[in-house]
């Protein structure tokens, strides 16, 4: 829709929705069909099993831009298979129907520190800090918006559900933080739109830095309010002992 609004020589055609709405069954069920694979693969493999998911996910993303840029080059077909869609419904196949969610979510933990390293490196390289000296009072009044937003719908989901009286108004400090979904929506914008991406981006980075900085102080405060820091022993270090256990 944006596309087709701001950029120009764009008609708009209702056939659109059908497209999008194909774009999404065909990435949904391509995650699926990765899910099953990845699945199949934590049976079978032990001890790469991290660089294996770290080199599924780049083949995934080259083979969905690749497909994109064939279909319509080639073709003139405008379907673009979206890599995001299809790596989360496959963590979400992995973690909701499979045995081995506790070994996947394991092996992220492992690479995640590369995975952040290079994308805040690559998106911290394309910060315009003109651009965000001239836009940070944009980014703070997004910043209070989205958390007066968060306060407000986590606070009448939890009454809605009936949720304790002292939980209820602590839900939204843990959703303060964001990173991954944001700088990936925020590099497909300066993708996408070259002529203004760039400064839209930079506010989008600026917000996700504020949040940042705020959200893990905000989430270890509710935390420590809902009693829920007295436990010694961490969920990962649970897990670690019972997969030794087991592969022993």
């Amino acid at each position: 829709v944006c596309n087709t609004l701001l950029v120009a020589n764009q008609s708009w055609d209702f056939s659109f929705f059908f497209i999008l709405l194909l774009e999404i069954v065909i990435s949904i069920s391509t995650g699926v069909m990765l899910g099953l694979g990845l699945d199949f693969l934590i049976k079978r493999v032990r001890t790469i099993l991290p660089m294996a998911i770290l080199t599924i996910g780049f083949v995934v993303t080259k083979f969905s831009y690749h497909l994109t840029d064939y279909l319509e080059h080639a073709h003139g077909i405008g379907l673009k298979i979206e890599p995001l869609l299809i790596c989360i419904t496959a963590g979400f196949y992995i973690q909701n129907f499979s045995k081995n969610n506790k070994r996947f979510m394991i092996s992220l933990d492992k690479v995640s520190l590369v995975i952040y390293t290079l994308f805040f490196s690559l998106t911290g390289a394309s910060l315009n800090l003109e651009i965000l000296q001239k836009s940070w009072l944009i980014a703070l009044i997004i910043f209070f918006l989205r958390t007066i937003m968060l306060s407000t719908c986590t606070t009448t989901g939890a009454m809605i559900a009936r949720d304790p009286a002292p939980q209820r108004y602590m839900y939204w400090l843990g959703f303060v933080a964001q990173a991954g979904v944001s700088l990936g929506f925020a590099h497909e914008i300066m993708r996408r739109f070259p002529a203004f991406g760039s400064e839209l981006a930079s506010i989008i980075i600026a917000v996700v830095a504020i949040d940042q900085l705020i959200g893990p102080v905000t989430f270890k405060y509710a935390l420590e309010k809902c009693n829920e820091t007295k436990e010694k022993i961490t969920y990962r270090t649970l897990i670690n002992q019972r997969t030794k256990r087991t592969e022993s």
